[in-house]
């Protein structure tokens, strides 16, 4: 039974023996304040939550930038159902149902990777079989985001997508090219390669390591992003 727990003066609901609250702990504490500021603190572009899962990146995001519409996508269904529960309250925060791919409109397995509900992955990788197929799910892209919510600019990308990252690095398209700040979580373990691909498509980018798997890819220099907000 799902239950609601308080963290750093939020409520958030999540559910006992799950993955639920240690990664609500991540993310509504120090996870994301790398990315407190690099954008003018009234941003009121998008700012796209890929991997979803419960709504707490979603939550901080919106936090850090109250003016911006979050856009979250989780693909699976009992994670979007807590998604939904936790964003209740926030008009700011859109969930999309689906998974972020680099073509739209799509129909594509999600895998149950046996490492809890938010290891659910559509990266194909060698072992998967029927019985880790938990149903086809739909794929959205950036772009198709954009036209969501008016043409407004994506200023940040949050992508935590269990290797889901190797097909959207590997052939990139112009809205995720455009993108000022990419923060992702890169799973070789899962997909091998998605280190290579990042480091190809952050060629022309500012990269630093934020702590293990996770990256910060920015256009432009850090200095400049951050003056962007102290002048706003």
């Amino acid at each position: 039974m799902p239950m609601t727990v308080v963290i750093e003066d939020q409520e958030i609901i999540v559910r006992p023996g799950k993955p639920d609250l240690r990664v609500a702990f991540q993310c509504l504490r120090r996870e994301f304040d790398i990315l407190k500021a690099l954008l003018p603190a009234d941003y009121a572009g998008i700012i796209v939550d890929a991997g979803g899962y419960i709504g707490a990146a979603a939550r901080k995001l919106s936090s850090l930038y109250p003016n911006a519409t979050v856009v979250s996508i989780e693909p699976s269904d009992a994670n979007y159902a807590m998604l939904m529960q936790n964003i209740a309250d926030y008009p700011q925060i859109h969930a999309i149902k689906a998974a972020l791919h680099p073509t739209g409109g799509q129909a594509v397995p999600l895998h149950n990777r046996g490492t809890g509900e938010w290891g659910f992955t559509i990266a194909q990788q060698d072992g998967f079989s029927s019985k880790s197929a938990m149903g086809l799910v739909s794929t959205v892209t950036l772009e198709e985001i954009v036209a969501l919510f008016d043409g407004k600019e994506i200023g940040l990308v949050k992508m935590d997508i269990e290797g889901g990252e190797y097909t959207i690095l590997k052939d990139p398209d112009s809205a995720l090219r455009s993108v000022p700040l990419i923060f992702i979580e890169l799973h070789d373990r899962i997909v091998p390669g998605c280190s290579e691909v990042f480091a190809s498509f952050s060629a022309d980018r500012w990269v630093i390591n934020a702590g293990g798997e996770k990256h910060l890819s920015m256009l432009g220099k850090p200095a400049h992003l951050a003056a962007a907000r102290a002048h706003s």
